[in-house]
């Protein structure tokens, strides 16, 4: 590596990816960008994760001097491994990739030399959502103004992601906080937007660039838990206070955003209890609910109707698509 700083640095957590790890790591150390810092968190992953790293670095000696793995004593979750191996990188610009996916070989080349080229803060490129029997090109197309950037992100336009956007390093400065402990559903929500809202200029590259594997059952965030849900419902609370406190509360976009939300725990309980709960909050975003900008029709209808404690309408749809997809 260079004397000075890493062009880029990527944060890479580790918990449960003996079957994935590999294919990650070495598209990350074949990467065409050479001034790279790979910091890998092992999040006490309780599997050979980290026995399959050390013995791929031993197979990358150009890449080792720019490796560190950080070892967590305990598991402490995603958000906690994201702040440790941020915490732990020296880059310009800031990068995450989950370590049970994989980047194309130009990735982080192409995405750094563009901030360069526009002076930009944020880079955002596509990518590719891989299932077991389809590959779903995942279109990114951003807003380049900052205030219809963050407007796409909160409404759910944009994927929160934090894995197809290289970030400049100054903007995490601008934060009281970055990750909460225990948030570790909607993690990349609860910081993506923040960050976004200091950014001076986005700029946004059309190619798939990263996958996004839906294959592992051990990811963090594929099972939803009572956990999951105090996740959720944290992230609501920075991301609501955050932009109450700069001056955006009554915006058409929060309202979205706090749509978003109550749909993910709606959809997501089944308990009549849990449900009474969530369908009582934000009761002054429920007239967006027809309009809002990626609810499909469906989506729509179910939202409004567990809204009027019409909860057969629902139960009723599921068990017809049910039974269409056994016709």
């Amino acid at each position: 590596m260079k004397n000075d700083l890493p062009d880029v640095s990527v944060i890479v957590p580790i918990f449960k990816v003996e079957k994935y790890i590999e294919r990650c790591v070495r598209s990350l150390f074949e990467q065409s960008l050479d001034n790279i810092e790979y910091i890998f968190v092992d999040d006490a992953s309780p599997d050979d994760s980290v026995n399959i790293l050390l013995k791929l670095i031993q197979e990358y000696p150009s890449r080792s001097q720019n490796v560190k793995i950080i070892r967590h004593s305990k598991n402490r979750g995603l958000a906690m491994a994201r702040s440790t191996g941020f915490l732990k990188s020296t880059g310009r610009y800031i990068i995450h990739c989950d370590s049970d996916d994989w980047v194309e070989q130009e990735m982080y080349e192409v995405m750094y030399q563009t901030a360069i080229k526009e002076n930009a803060d944020i880079v955002v490129c596509d990518f590719i959502a891989e299932y077991l029997t389809k590959h779903v090109y995942k279109i990114q197309k951003c807003a380049l103004d900052k205030v219809a950037f963050v407007e796409q992100l909160l409404c759910g336009e944009i994927h929160n992601g934090i894995c197809n956007k290289l970030i400049n390093r100054k903007l995490y400065s601008f934060l009281s906080f970055h990750w909460k402990t225990g948030c570790n559903m909607w993690e990349d929500v609860s910081i993506i937007p923040r960050l976004a809202f200091f950014a001076t200029k986005i700029a946004y590259v059309h190619e798939a660039f990263y996958h996004y594997s839906q294959e592992n059952t051990n990811a963090y965030t594929r099972n939803l838990s009572s956990a999951s849900i105090a996740s959720i419902l944290s992230v609501s609370d920075i991301i609501i206070s955050f932009f109450e406190q700069h001056g955006l509360g009554k915006s058409i976009s929060l309202s979205y955003f706090k749509l978003r939300v109550k749909y993910s725990l709606l959809n997501n309980v089944t308990s009549l209890k849990e449900r009474d709960t969530f369908r009582t909050m934000f009761p002054e975003s429920n007239y967006l609910i027809f309009s809002h900008p990626i609810f499909t029709h469906y989506q729509k209808l179910m939202m409004w109707s567990w809204i009027h404690k019409l909860d057969i309408i629902p139960y009723i749809i599921s068990k017809f698509i049910v039974l269409i997809k056994k016709i």
